[in-house]
């Protein structure tokens, strides 16, 4: 799928403008364009997407982008604003492909990772968390959304363009104990569309999975997703083994979950709390330029 190509006459009918206008645009490096041996234009994956968000075209022929998800969103539904309301019936409907879709939709559309999953898929899932105070069948219904969302998570990580060479590391997961896969996965994507390579360790990481992790990549960043609770002598091996080794070379620290947050005051001076997807989005991009 990413490694497909596109003529400028296949592209153009993508977005419903002339074969023209994309060569006109491609040679005013609007869009990436690479020759084949033979002279003819290609325009890969990663630059059709790329010039469709960043030019904010519209897409009419969904289809031809080969992506499944996007195919399997109704005609009348493309072009629908992704709200919370939208997307809770989808994904409470029992339609992946639909909900897949509707990820996808949006952010070819300019939305990104970040507003997405601060928006609809958390408003959605809180919605649906909250089902089984009324009906029991809300307990299956969330589990299903949820796998629903990891899919949809997934596919939006492998649509962001991969980093450039020499990109910094972002590295990180969530602590011990902690089985949640959705929240790390989710900053995994917010950091590599800030620029980073992200190095997701995935739920239940113990601390000497981030310290190996740590000598493997030699990151510029460190996240920690915390939902579940983090005990006390688990928060202090992190800050001895990850934070200060981390901090003493001027890297960053980034927590994030509701754990993190209630217990924000033991942490050290300079690491950072980011209360949403879209805070983190801002503070990675500042370290980035920082850097």
């Amino acid at each position: 799928m990413l490694t497909k190509t596109f003529s400028p006459k296949e592209l153009a009918d993508v977005v419903g403008v002339s074969e023209s206008s994309i060569k006109r645009w491609g040679d005013a490096g609007l869009i990436d364009v690479t020759r084949t041996a033979g002279g003819h234009r290609r325009i890969g994956m990663y630059a059709a997407l790329r010039f469709i968000r960043e030019q904010e075209m519209q897409v009419v022929r969904p289809d031809l982008l080969g992506l499944p998800d996007l195919e399997a969103l109704p005609a009348d539904a493309y072009a629908a604003e992704l709200t919370t309301d939208s997307f809770y019936e989808a994904l409470l409907a029992g339609e992946p492909p639909h909900a897949r879709g509707m990820i996808v939709a949006a952010y070819l559309g300019g939305t990104s990772p970040a507003a997405l999953f601060d928006g609809p898929i958390a408003g959605a899932l809180e919605r649906l968390g909250r089902r089984w105070l009324e009906d029991e069948r809300g307990i299956y219904e969330e589990h299903v959304a949820t796998a629903t969302c990891l899919e949809a998570v997934n596919q939006l990580r492998l649509l962001v363009p991969p980093p450039e060479d020499g990109a910094p590391v972002a590295l990180g997961g969530a602590p011990e104990q902690d089985p949640y896969l959705l929240p790390s996965m989710m900053v995994a994507t917010v950091l590599a569309d800030a620029g980073y390579r992200a190095v997701n360790l995935g739920p239940n990481a113990p601390v000497s999975t981030f310290v190996h992790g740590m000598e493997d990549n030699r990151p510029a960043l460190v996240w920690l997703a915390a939902k579940a609770p983090l005990p006390e002598a688990e928060r202090a091996a992190f800050i001895e083994q990850v934070c200060q080794p981390l901090q003493a070379e001027g890297g960053e620290v980034v927590l994030g979950g509701t754990a993190a947050e209630a217990d924000s005051a033991a942490w050290p001076e300079g690491t950072r709390i980011c209360y949403t997807m879209q805070d983190l989005a801002v503070y990675a991009r500042q370290a980035r330029r920082a850097a």
